[in-house]
Formats: C-alpha cells, structure tokens, sequence
C-alpha cells in the first residue's frame, strides 16, 4: 500500500515512517532535517499549496498520514496566522485531494481542543477549546470528519521515550537536563495520559493497517501529572531525583492558555486494538535506560 507521511522528520513522524517501510511503499513529506532520513522522503513547505498539490499527484498515497503540525501552545498563541496555516489550511488542502481521489486519511490531533476543565475525556465529548493551537486543530478536525466516511482523526496525548536522532521529545529535554545536573520544575497540577512512544507507533501502524474511522484517543493507560512522570523517569535512569522539584502550572505566565486535565478515556482504544501490549510507562522508561546503556 502507498502510504504517505506528513512530519515525517518529527519525533514521531521519523520513527513511524522507518516502521511502515518495512511493510508499505512509503513517502515522508519533511519541513527540514539536519541529517538523512533512512527512508523515501521528499522536502517542502506544506503551505507552498501549489508543491504539496504536486507531491501528492505524483505519489498517488492510498493512505496519508498526516503528522505535521505547528504544535506547541505557547508558538501558536504567538503566530497565529502561522497557526492556522499550517495546521488548519494546510490541512483542508490535504483533505480537499483526498477525497477527490478516494484516499484515505488519517489526521493526528491533540488533546488541546478540550478545555481541560475535567480530564478523562472520550471520543464522543465535545471540544471547547482555550488556545489557538487548540482551535487550529478542531477546525481542521471538522473538515477532515466532513470530507469522509473513512477518515480517521487520532487525538494523540503527551508522547514520551526518547527519539531516535530526528525530532525531539520531552524525555529527551529532561534527560539533557538532569545529566548535566541541573533542577528541572514540573507541575504537579497539570495531568495527561502519557502514551510512550513504543506504544503510540503501535496505535498509528495498527490505525494505518486497520479500516478503522471515526475519533479514537491515544494515550497510555495512567493518568499522571507532569511531575509523576518526571519522577518515574529519573527513577529509571538512575538520576538523583531531588533535582525534579515540583511547581504548580498556575506561576506560568501563560498559565490562561495551558489547561490542567487533558487526561483520556482509552476504552475504545483498548478494544479497537486489543493486541497492543500496554505497560506502566516507569517499565517502558526502564527499558529505555537500559537501551541507552547498550548503546554506550
């Protein structure tokens, strides 16, 4: 099957890729990458409409999975024009040549477009949200629910594990961060479902293989604040933890854009795809540090 890969040089996008080319003919679409990717790939701007156009006449995906994103908060609530070009226009022209050639599309969205107000939100919960990242991401939602049947929107929560030389990841920050010894704050008040990277390549390649449609939450299956998985992380690496204090998401000065809960119900992502092997992420980042020991 031809399957194509927007984001394709990002923390998740490069090491999805590298795993659907063992099994598919595969294209990566790249903004930039310092260094080659070890798979097809093709460089361009997704706001240049006119090379995106191009790119996907000439592959001719079966399957596009959109990954690239403008995807932080604090950026988009910044540029929000750029916000919403990327991840909104970009989007609709994607979604506009996939229904015209009977391609389907799998769109990676976020928790943002809740409000966070109470967490442990579901598919069928209606989003509200409180930033412009947020709200780019729910316009492009609608267009991708509106343009097809087959479509899937898979809303990803906070991903973590290391990367694998492309993009970069919370794990990887903090890491940096704790081995030159240095105090890392996390808040306390502010909770996800962190989903470990192992296990968000196994929801996208299941999703990818599957006919599967509609709205599906991925995240892992413990709700934890930003600082229990710190914690849990330099725990596994062996880093002194007196060097992760605790903070409360209130003292940041953009703390009106940044919502407390975007935690997820995961039971329909448990049934859906009942073989993915899901573990406590403190045993997932145990694996990661002695991985990074091998490697040593």
């Amino acid at each position: 099957m031809r399957v194509l890969v927007t984001g394709a040089s990002g923390f998740v996008g490069s090491q999805i890729s590298i795993r659907l080319q063992k099994s598919h003919d595969l294209l990566g679409l790249t903004h930039t990458s310092k260094k080659a990717l070890p798979f097809n790939n093709h460089a361009l701007d997704l706001t240049d409409f006119g090379r995106l156009s191009s790119a996907l006449d000439a592959f001719r995906p079966e399957v596009i999975l959109h990954m690239a994103a403008l995807s932080q908060v604090i950026p988009c609530e910044d540029s929000p024009d750029l916000a919403d070009r990327i991840n909104t226009e970009a989007t609709a022209r994607i979604v506009t040549w996939a229904a015209k050639h009977s391609s389907r599309l799998i769109f990676t969205s976020t928790d943002q477009v809740f409000d966070g107000h109470r967490g442990n939100y579901r598919e069928q919960d209606m989003p509200n949200p409180i930033n412009r990242y947020g709200w780019s991401k729910y316009r492009a939602e609608l267009a991708v629910l509106n343009a097809s049947k087959a479509n899937l929107i898979v809303r990803s929560n906070s991903v973590v594990g290391p990367s694998v030389g492309w993009g970069s990841s919370f794990t990887d920050r903090l890491i940096a961060d704790l081995q030159s010894g240095k105090s890392v704050t996390l808040f306390h008040d502010q909770y996800r479902s962190p989903i470990h990277i192992r296990r968000m390549l196994d929801v996208l390649e299941s999703c990818v293989n599957s006919g599967f449609s509609g709205i599906l939450h991925a995240g892992g299956p413990e709700k934890q604040s930003r600082l229990e998985t710190g914690t849990q992380l330099a725990s596994a690496y062996g880093f002194d933890q007196s060097l992760v204090q605790s903070g409360s998401y209130l003292s940041h000065n953009r703390a009106s854009i940044m919502h407390p809960d975007g935690s997820f119900d995961t039971t329909l992502l448990t049934v859906t795809f009942p073989c993915i092997a899901w573990r406590p992420l403190e045993l997932e980042f145990r694996s990661d540090a002695k991985e990074s020991l091998a490697f040593d």
